[in-house]
């Protein structure tokens, strides 16, 4: 009967049973095993620890115990703790699916990819129908770089589980780094998520408005703010300045959240901790919050909860920030971003109406990191040569993206090219074999992931930074023109790439360095020439660059502020007056079409 309960993820009532039997559990020991189990997605993680742990020690040798106690570890940031629990499972079971999986999420956690997907791949080889080995399989190949074979482990994962929602969303934000697919096609798959995923929950949508007239006291609240360091990153300055006069905030958090905002920071805002509670409970909380505007931070990345904002619990809800992109849904009325990153003509692929943000700020508000070091002194002068750089994640670096490199180390014989955050054995050997192919891989150095101090240290060593097509960078763009580094771009097309190609377009826009941004693979080429021909000016620019960017629209926190409140008064203002609380959004009736790539 417990587990029933368990399956139908009705925990309360699972507990209420489990704890009844705790004077058995001396002699079950599979009863402290489960409450603990029923404690950990209940969101009490302490009381979880302590309960699967007894169970363990009572009872060594099972491998459930082990598998789900490394689970737990690897879910509370501890993967080296559940190493030793997954290993042994795999000594009592060596054929254990669910062993391997699990051994293999804690290696990814400890970054140790390659290893992370021979074990999925050995998951996969002893139960081929497992789903979520395949959403992981998929993970991992997205992280090597093999955006063909993720797709089509996505795929297998959603054609085993039709409802599984995250590995739907990991399909939809992969297909920000291929260009196979039009954003016609992209478009229509979104909508189709909407169809699957969304269209059950409409008959929940109740979202009245509070008494609060357009001009009076708003409650915002922001959703997974944590489901990424940058975006975190993003958020802080907001936070800082945020006019409590005006507005109450509420901050729903995945998990504790003093780790990426300090204490002064979180003063006078309403933190919630979401940590086990399924979508309808948090849904439930959003509504006892009264919330009058919900902004979505992680869209389908990250620790994402777009299937609250499918349940529409806001009478306003608008995305921003991760994901960079429509998320499909008829709930969601708007979309934050900025005229350069997502220009008018482009609200015809989302669902939500677009909001720009206005008088020249850009959708990012970058604080700069306090303990960057000092801009440090143009390397060409000291090494003789032009050192190029690649800073972004290396899930971005594309087929088309290394071709257009090539093309400049030919272009620059005198050039070298670092390429920072290469730990995996697997894109190595990719960027090795590409730049072999051309005669170049003696002229390219790779460095593994780097702490962020010693990221920021690494622009000391490089002359120009080589942005990345299809997914360009935002946060890594912001941290190495901070450190004085100008950066080259190339932003996609409306119609065949995605907002995320232009990211660093719209940051570089807002600082009034337009000079940077190329409309041409040539056009990059010749940027990147010129700014290294004339190396008296390039280190000019390097000093100039940190003071520009402190007086400029991308870091004046308190008119960014200002001016996003204003962006949400209008956005309130406008659905309260057309009464869409009750009826979709103006982009309601795109069609739910298309088929998974």
């Amino acid at each position: 009967m417990a587990f029933d309960l368990l399956r139908k993820q009705r925990f309360a009532e699972a507990a209420e049973m489990l704890e009844s039997l705790l004077p058995q559990a001396t002699k079950q020991p599979e009863i402290w095993h489960w409450l603990g189990f029923v404690r950990w997605k209940q969101g009490k993680t302490g009381e979880a620890l302590l309960l699967m742990e007894q169970a363990l020690d009572a009872q060594p040798d099972s491998t459930t115990f082990l598998v789900n106690l490394g689970a737990l570890l690897t879910s509370l940031g501890k993967p080296s703790a559940a190493l030793s629990h997954l290993q042994r499972a795999l000594a009592v079971q060596p054929s254990l699916p669910s062993a391997h999986n699990n051994l293999a999420n804690a290696l990814r956690s400890l970054g140790q990819i390659d290893a992370a997907g021979q074990h999925y791949e050995a998951a996969l080889a002893l139960k081929p129908d497992l789903p979520e080995a395949h959403n992981n399989l998929a993970n991992i190949r997205k992280e090597q770089g093999n955006v063909d074979e993720a797709l089509r482990h996505y795929r297998q994962a959603l054609a085993l589980r039709p409802d599984f929602r995250e590995a739907f969303s990991n399909l939809l934000a992969l297909t920000r780094l291929t260009d196979t697919l039009s954003q016609d096609n992209i478009f229509a798959l979104h909508r189709q998520f909407a169809e699957r995923f969304e269209t059950p929950l409409v008959s929940e949508w109740v979202a009245p408005f509070s008494s609060a007239a357009p001009s009076g006291k708003l409650r915002i609240g922001y959703v997974s703010p944590d489901c990424h360091p940058a975006a975190s990153f993003f958020l802080k300055p907001v936070w800082a300045q945020h006019d409590r006069e005006q507005f109450e905030i509420f901050a729903y958090f995945d998990a504790v959240p003093e780790a990426a905002f300090p204490s002064d920071i979180l003063a006078g805002i309403h933190c919630r901790v979401l940590a086990g509670l399924p979508d309808a409970e948090v849904t439930a909380m959003v509504r006892a919050d009264r919330i009058d505007i919900l902004i979505d931070i992680a869209g389908h990345a990250g620790r994402s909860r777009i299937l609250v904002f499918a349940r529409k619990p806001a009478p306003v809800q608008i995305t921003w920030l991760d994901y960079l992109g429509t998320t499909g849904l008829r709930a969601m009325d708007f979309r934050l971003s900025d005229r350069w990153a997502d220009p008018a003509d482009t609200e015809r692929y989302h669902s939500e109406v677009l909001l720009h943000m206005p008088d020249g700020f850009c959708q990012w508000c970058y604080p700069g990191p306090a303990e960057a070091p000092p801009v440090g002194d143009l390397p060409a002068t000291r090494n003789g040569f032009i050192t190029l750089g690649s800073f972004n994640n290396p899930i971005k670096i594309t087929p088309a993206t290394l071709n257009l490199w090539s093309r400049v180390l030919e272009a620059m014989p005198n050039a070298r090219l670092r390429c920072i955050g290469i730990s995996s054995d697997e894109v190595r050997e990719t960027l090795r074999h590409h730049f072999f192919s051309h005669g170049q891989a003696d002229r390219v150095e790779m460095l593994s992931k780097l702490s962020y101090l010693e990221f920021l240290a690494a622009c000391h060593d490089v002359d120009v930074a080589l942005d990345t097509l299809l997914f360009s960078g935002a946060t890594t763009t912001c941290d190495v023109l901070w450190m004085g580094v100008p950066v080259v771009t190339l932003p996609g097309s409306m119609d065949t790439s995605s907002s995320a190609s232009r990211s660093t377009a719209s940051i570089l826009s807002c600082l009034g360095l337009q000079r940077l941004i190329a409309d041409s693979p040539d056009a990059f080429i010749n940027i990147v020439h010129t700014l290294t021909s004339d190396l008296p000016a390039l280190a000019d620019l390097r000093k100039s660059l940190r003071d520009k960017m402190r007086s400029s629209p991308l870091m004046d926190a308190k008119g960014f502020t200002r001016a996003l409140e204003s962006v949400l008064r209008v956005a309130f203002s406008r659905v309260r007056g057309n009464a869409l609380a009750q009826t979709p959004n103006s982009t309601m009736g795109h069609p739910a079409s298309g088929n998974l790539p």
